[in-house]
């Protein structure tokens, strides 16, 4: 971490881009952790780990959980400030740039954790093994990076029972968006391809990661603010019972979700 502090000046860690009206807040730190532990075993699954690779990414899992530990109350606090600017009943851009800004350190921190945390794991893989993660990788990038769906969308509003009025205002929200969101995707696209290349190289490079971090860093800021808004537009769109509604829904999805990741 000995570089964070100076190249933080001038970074904001790449975000979520995605414009999905009720998607994950960008700032759930934990359970975005949490979510990508199991990512990790889900990747690993298949790979035919000897007990002693499987000893040694338990171990590592293990090292990282616990460093995870150290940022709890700040992501709590960083949580509580997004939903504050989510459920207001205007949006307050500088408010949300502020605060961007505020959990950039905290965000900076977890990705290159994360980062590093792969690189260890991909050192111990055979190459046959390297092989078939990243043929994994590419699979769930496709999904990670899939455009619109409209039928998903119409099917949101359903569930909602959005009025006619509801449907053409939250479909004018969207469209407003559409043209930057497919930018930043593309943007995000080939940071994610650069930091694979740091992951797995020979040596992990703090400095590789950072700089490109800081290099992506106004993009994904201003997707950060896009996302956010969205979040807020369709918030103040929705009756108090639509709201209750759309989170249950979440809530449920989540639930399936960890349930899938238990297998």
């Amino acid at each position: 971490m000995k570089l964070l502090k100076s190249l933080l000046a001038t970074s904001i860690v790449a975000g979520s881009v995605g414009l999905m009206v009720m998607s994950a807040s960008a700032y759930a730190h934990e359970q975005e952790s949490h979510h990508r532990a199991h990512q990790i075993k889900r990747m690993l699954r298949g790979l035919d780990l000897t007990v002693e690779q499987r000893q040694d990414i338990k171990q590592i899992m293990r090292q990282t959980k616990e460093d995870v530990k150290l940022y709890r109350e700040d992501a709590k606090l960083a949580r509580q400030d997004i939903k504050s600017l989510v459920q207001q009943g205007s949006w307050d851009a500088q408010a949300a740039e502020d605060a961007i800004d505020a959990s950039a350190e905290l965000k900076a921190k977890m990705g290159l954790q994360r980062a590093e945390t792969k690189h260890q794991i991909w050192s111990l893989l055979t190459a046959e093994q390297q092989e078939k993660w990243v043929n994994r990788m590419d699979k769930r990038a496709s999904k990670e990076f899939r455009e619109f769906n409209p039928e998903r969308q119409e099917r949101f509003f359903e569930r909602l029972d959005f009025t006619e009025e509801q449907i053409a205002e939250a479909t004018q929200i969207r469209e407003q968006k559409q043209q930057s969101a497919a930018e930043l995707r593309e943007k995000r696209k080939a940071f994610k391809q650069a930091e694979f290349e740091i992951i797995t190289a020979d040596e992990f490079s703090e400095e590789a990661w950072l700089a490109l971090h800081a290099q992506y860093a106004d993009d994904f800021k201003q997707g950060q603010l896009i996302a956010l808004e969205t979040r807020n537009q369709m918030f103040n769109l929705m009756t108090p019972e639509q709201r209750d509604k759309a989170k249950s829904m979440k809530k449920r999805k989540g639930k399936r979700r960890h349930k899938r990741e238990q297998v």
